[in-house]
């Protein structure tokens, strides 16, 4: 039911809203990691009141990603290994509500997993590669950017399902839900990350990366566009877009077609290795084989274009940080 003044947005979420809400312990933790003053004993007297998030926090360093020769056993030593950035995208995974994974074996839902897991890890990745300090950023950016529609699954799945079954592309699909919700999984993604009072910086690199015809783009922002095309790539196995994603990762971000074929490699696996931590079943062919199969397709004039970027007949637009990435761990946001 709308009340008076509502927008139909505003009523969808308001009727959720009970049921999807983060923790108080994980919204404190965000808070004092953004606080430059923070210590490691006041995170670890956070933590400490949630049980289940301090196991969940030692399982996953203790898990094989980390390849820790000795068992952590101390939490303390944990948020160390971790570091604060770390931590911090590692909790807001652990939160994330329950109700969001409801049925998860369905049709549906691992295709969004795997699309979402893999833009995720490309996303890091990218930055890595690129030696670009946003790497933890662009990780959760690229984990909570369709978040939407798991709600619309959840609330609305006898409606929503012929929708996600329907239309594979994205705006499609996000014209299709205006039609039949007046609003779209976008927007009601943004409003969620607002109603989870998530950084504000975080949330409008979410709004601009999604954003069609953007004026301009931030890193963070840019990251997770790129990984999106990379993510067509892998997760969705079209690898007709080869030629436009060769030409933006080495007009963007100097990398080559070598390191590119390696990176969507990487990515695959890594993607695979984060979903059998989350117990989410994943199927797709490995990213080297659809490079392999991509590059074959590429005409003359893909070929000449991504040339001139690569031998610096064309200047690029974005230079990233140098500087080397801090930790391994923002690919373990684990649920």
């Amino acid at each position: 039911m709308i009340s008076r003044g509502e927008t139909a947005l505003d009523a969808f979420v308001r009727q959720a809203r009970p049921l999807y809400t983060m923790p108080d312990v994980a919204v404190e933790v965000l808070t004092l990691a953004d606080d430059p003053h923070t210590d490691a004993a006041r995170l670890k007297t956070c933590i400490e009141r949630d049980p289940a998030l301090t196991t969940k926090l030692l399982r996953i360093v203790n898990s094989s990603l980390f390849g820790q020769a000795r068992a952590v056993t101390d939490l303390s030593q944990a948020i160390a290994l971790l570091g604060v950035k770390s931590l911090k995208l590692l909790v807001l995974g652990f939160s994330l509500p329950d109700r969001l994974f409801a049925d998860r074996a369905s049709d549906v839902l691992r295709s969004y997993w795997r699309r979402t897991l893999s833009r995720a890890v490309a996303a890091r990745e990218l930055a890595y590669a690129a030696r670009i300090d946003h790497a933890e950023e662009a990780f959760v950016c690229g984990l909570l950017a369709d978040v939407g529609i798991l709600l619309f699954l959840n609330e609305s799945g006898d409606r929503y399902l012929p929708l996600a079954r329907t239309f594979v592309d994205r705006r499609e699909l996000r014209a299709a839900e205006r039609r039949v919700f007046t609003f779209d999984h976008q927007q009601l993604t943004l409003r969620l990350l607002e109603d989870w009072r998530l950084p504000g910086s975080l949330i409008d690199a979410i709004a601009d990366a999604v954003c069609e015809h953007p004026r301009e783009l931030g890193k963070v922002a840019r990251l997770v566009k790129s990984a999106d095309l990379l993510t067509a790539l892998v997760a969705d196995e079209k690898a007709e877009v080869w030629p436009e994603l060769e030409h933006a990762v080495a007009r963007d971000y100097h990398l080559t077609t070598d390191q590119l074929t390696e990176l969507s490699r990487k990515v695959e696996e890594q993607t695979q290795q984060l979903a059998e931590a989350l117990h989410i079943p994943l199927t797709s062919p490995s990213g080297k084989e659809l490079s392999e199969q991509a590059r074959t397709k590429m005409g003359p004039a893909a070929r000449e274009a991504v040339a001139a970027w690569l031998t610096g007949r064309e200047r690029p637009l974005l230079h990233g940080d140098k500087s080397k990435p801090s930790t391994r761990a923002a690919v373990l946001t684990a649920i």
